[in-house]
């Protein structure tokens, strides 16, 4: 069964609870706190840094390859215009 809401017991109990706290309890929560916000400030911007220097390595890896890729596609096409060219140049060409 619930008993009646007293005060005066409520503000008894917070005195004896109060007693048993160091005297700079609330400051050294507050100090923690504060450096454990200023931590994840820190983490957060390396995590945040580590994933834009990840995604940016990747997007010029992945820019290199397509670039090296057509490259090659484009040289072979071209080596096969010059030796088509080449061959018919030698066709046309008198013979002594």
């Amino acid at each position: 069964m619930n008993m009646p809401f007293d005060p005066l017991a409520w503000r008894e109990l917070e005195n004896r609870a109060a007693q048993q706290l160091h005297p700079l309890f609330a400051e050294n929560v507050l100090r923690a706190a504060r450096k454990a916000a200023a931590d994840e400030d820190r983490t957060g911007f390396r995590r945040s840094f580590a994933v834009s220097a990840i995604t940016a390595t990747l997007c010029l890896s992945a820019l290199l390859f397509v670039h090296a890729r057509n490259t090659r596609e484009m040289s072979a096409q071209h080596l096969a215009a010059w030796q088509e060219i080449s061959a018919d140049y030698a066709v046309l060409e008198p013979t002594p």
